[in-house]
């Protein structure tokens, strides 16, 4: 699924952080709402105290009714930024924040139900509030409307509604859209099965930074699928994705040690990885866990 995650220690956290305590000292009004939105966004790269003073200032403006911070409180709230998991916090200020923030907001809202953070998951909010989202033109909401379209998420399955709405996210230069693209290139839903074009789309991923176009582009190379076969550099490629977290990436790596391509079998590591990419939203490895439970 598309939702982003915040990734690790950065060194354009610190160079920004750097430009808003200098913004701050020349009287920049917003510095100081721009800073504690850093610190909490970037939570693992700053301290405790760090922490605490930015929920304070976030808190006085978003009493103010400011969008940002409001939508900031609420993603420190759904995922622990600087604060303690709270998924009814996190759903107040998202929806209070509708009003400032209407895109970003609808996206959050989004994500909250597809991630089922208040308890259940409820794929029919989801995808009401990604659908108002991508009319604004969110492109991450896009791209999470054409996967709901693809794999039949609260609505009826529709490959050519997912390829549009991929195209549109494309448009926006949406990474992950790159990657949800080609993954319905190399398969032919909804398009002519085209692995060159495939091949492109997973590359463009793959250059914006995208892990899951690496892990399919190395899935590619692994089985010579419109380029020639390279099983070593398409393993090691496959291996640092999932090193990385990708839930692509473990997914792959997962089949290749159930079916013991290339890789010496190893079910009971296969199941391991299955269960990783699952937590992770990977569809494909929850229902590879349903089969190997029966």
């Amino acid at each position: 699924m598309a939702p982003q995650k915040r990734g690790g220690v950065r060194k354009d956290v610190f160079a920004a952080e750097s430009w808003y305590l200098k913004s701050l000292d020349a009287g920049d009004s917003w510095a100081e709402l721009n800073l504690a939105m850093l610190y909490v966004e970037g939570a693992r790269s700053f301290s405790a105290d760090q922490l605490q003073d930015a929920i304070a200032i976030l808190n006085v403006h978003a009493e103010r009714g400011d969008g940002y911070a409001l939508m900031t409180l609420g993603r420190a709230y759904a995922e622990g930024g600087g604060v303690a998991t709270d998924p009814e916090k996190a759903l107040s200020y998202f929806r209070e924040a509708v009003q400032g923030q209407p895109m970003a907001a609808h996206t959050a809202l989004g994500n909250y139900f597809y991630d089922g953070k208040g308890g259940a998951v409820d794929y029919d909010l989801a995808f009401e509030h990604f659908s108002v989202a991508a009319e604004l033109g969110s492109t991450m909401s896009q791209n999470n409307v054409g996967w709901m379209y693809q794999n039949g998420l609260s609505v009826e399955r529709d490959y050519e509604k997912a390829v549009s709405y991929y195209r549109s996210a494309i448009d926006g230069n949406f990474a992950g859209a790159f990657s949800a693209l080609g993954i319905l290139y190399r398969e032919g839903w909804g398009v002519p099965r085209d692995y060159t074009e495939a091949n492109r789309l997973f590359k463009e991923a793959s250059e914006r930074g995208d892990l899951s176009g690496k892990a399919n582009a190395a899935w590619m190379m692994i089985h010579g699928l419109g380029m020639p076969e390279n099983r070593t550099e398409g393993l090691a490629l496959l291996e640092e994705t999932a090193t990385l977290d990708d839930h692509d990436g473990t997914y792959y790596l997962a089949v290749l040690l159930e079916e013991g391509e290339i890789v010496a079998l190893d079910l009971n590591q296969a199941k391991a990885l299955y269960r990783i990419a699952a937590e992770k939203g990977n569809l494909l490895a929850k229902a590879a866990l349903k089969r190997l439970a029966k």
